[in-house]
């Protein structure tokens, strides 16, 4: 009869920390993170990674348009139904226009739908293809 290995971990929570320094906290008990601490984030809170490019304005696709540029590309949409959903995304703060228009567009002008897909971030890759790819 063959024997089964157990692959249980049976170190203890001390065992575990062991040699790891207790974090400081601020007065409410969260931690306070030291300023000297690397991180993979850049000054302007973009993770360091390629960013992906929109065909509708060659900027990065994370950063946010503002109101005026956002307003300027939903002018030139056909569709009176679609102008109100990427106005309503707007509004609810999904402010990258490529996006927006992609799930409208796989949502049949579902708000509410393209909202709460955006929110829970389970956008597929076929939405994201759609949104960011090249001409």
């Amino acid at each position: 009869m063959k024997q089964e290995k157990d692959f249980k971990d049976t170190r203890t929570y001390a065992d575990v920390v062991k040699g790891v320094s207790k974090p400081t906290a601020n007065e409410f008990g969260y931690p306070v993170l030291s300023s000297s601490s690397s991180s993979s984030i850049s000054e302007e809170g973009v993770s360091e990674v390629e960013l992906i490019t929109c065909e509708h304005d060659k900027k990065p696709a994370v950063c946010k348009e503002s109101n005026c540029e956002y307003t300027a590309k939903v002018e030139k949409v056909e569709s009176e139904k679609t102008r109100q959903g990427l106005t309503a995304l707007f509004e609810l703060g999904c402010a990258n226009f490529c996006v927006n228009k992609a799930m409208l567009a796989k949502y049949n002008d579902d708000v509410s739908m393209a909202a709460s897909v955006i929110f829970t971030g389970e956008i597929s890759d076929s939405v994201l293809f759609a949104a960011f790819k090249e001409d």
